[in-house]
């Protein structure tokens, strides 16, 4: 199962992910971002604290709400990962592509 909160300030939309990131919850995290997007966020911020484990395919609904976002002309940002889903992320290279440091970018966030 996976919960998702939305928090918005003026400049940031932050949206809280809990359980376990898989294929069928990922989904959800999909229509979060659509939803924010469409309400005009151009600045997303992916809380993982939640998060206690990432398989494939929700690594791959990561990439796909970052493609989204990069679509509309936003940015989207990882925050507050464990050790262990960091790991996950670093393996499969998408640290390559998402940037993880929210004080830096959006200190706001923090």
């Amino acid at each position: 199962m996976i919960s998702v909160r939305e928090h918005r300030s003026r400049t940031l939309s932050i949206l809280h992910v809990e359980g376990s990131l898989r294929v069928p919850v990922g989904a959800e995290m999909h229509r979060g971002v659509q939803a924010l997007l469409r309400r005009g966020a151009c600045r997303i911020l992916l809380d993982l604290s939640g998060v206690s484990d990432v398989d494939a395919g929700g690594l791959g609904k990561v990439v796909e709400v970052y493609n989204l976002t990069a679509a509309a002309h936003g940015a989207l940002q990882i925050a507050e990962a464990s050790p262990h889903v960091r790991e996950l992320f670093d393996r499969a290279g998408l640290f390559d592509i998402l940037s993880t440091d929210s004080r830096r970018w959006w200190p706001e966030a923090v």
